[in-house]
C-alpha cells in the first residue's frame, strides 16, 4: 500500500489528491520516486518544483 511505504495516512494522501492538503517537498520526492513517476513532483507543487524544459536540461 503506497501510504505505508511512504509512511503516511490513506487520509493525508487523499487531501493531497483532491486539492485539501498540500504535501511537503520532501513527500513529493518520495511520492514521485515510489509511483515509479506516475505522480511528479511539478504535478503535486508546481509552485515549489518547476518542470525543465529540454533546453533547460542540457
Amino acid at each position: 500500500m503506497l501510504a505505508h511505504r511512504l509512511d503516511t495516512t490513506t487520509g493525508y494522501l487523499g487531501g493531497i489528491a483532491w486539492g485539501g492538503k498540500k504535501a511537503g517537498a520532501v513527500m513529493c520526492n518520495n511520492i514521485e520516486r515510489e509511483t515509479d513517476g506516475v505522480v511528479t513532483r511539478e504535478e503535486l507543487r508546481p509552485d515549489i518544483f518547476k518542470k525543465e524544459t529540454p533546453t533547460e536540461a542540457a
